[in-house]
């Protein structure tokens, strides 16, 4: 396991996230809080939220400190592909509750494990427009936290 395929959902784009590109240090701070499910990021006043948790996955969310019921993005991380596909149904039907985010068509193939599945809300639109490229940055560290706390 080399590459996520992280998908923003919401626009169609698809990018390869090498392991590599995520620091040991930022993994072991993030391990623990991905293992409670929820806590400050240390970032501005971002937190993460677990939904649900999954055998193959995790459905999650980055939103304001108290501010759960307005997200800044709400994801999917999925480690081994999943028969089912459980986790993937989850981040689309979250996607079709948002009828005015439709994703363009090709958004909507299920990438090979493992993958990231992101969907923009619209409280994106309250953060710096710089901050936006720190928030799919901090996507894929929850994710990858996510990928190698499950196989421990």
């Amino acid at each position: 396991m080399t590459s996520l395929q992280h998908l923003t959902l919401s626009t169609g784009h698809v990018t390869a996230s090498p392991r590599s590109g995520v620091g040991d240090a930022i993994l072991r701070q993030l391990a623990p809080l991905v293992r409670k499910g929820s806590g400050h990021l240390g970032y501005e006043d971002w937190c993460l939220w677990t939904i649900e948790r999954f055998p193959d996955g995790v459905f999650w969310q980055i939103e304001a400190d108290g501010e759960r019921d307005r997200p800044f993005v709400i994801c999917a991380t999925c480690w081994r592909n999943d028969p089912d596909l459980t986790v993937w149904r989850a981040i689309l039907d979250m996607q079709d509750a948002m009828p005015d985010w439709q994703p363009p068509a090709e958004a909507l193939k299920v990438p090979a494990a493992p993958w990231l599945g992101v969907i923009t809300t619209p409280a994106i639109t309250l953060i710096d427009p710089i901050e936006v490229g720190d928030m799919g940055d901090a996507e894929r560290c929850i994710a990858w936290a996510q990928i190698l706390g499950a196989k421990a």
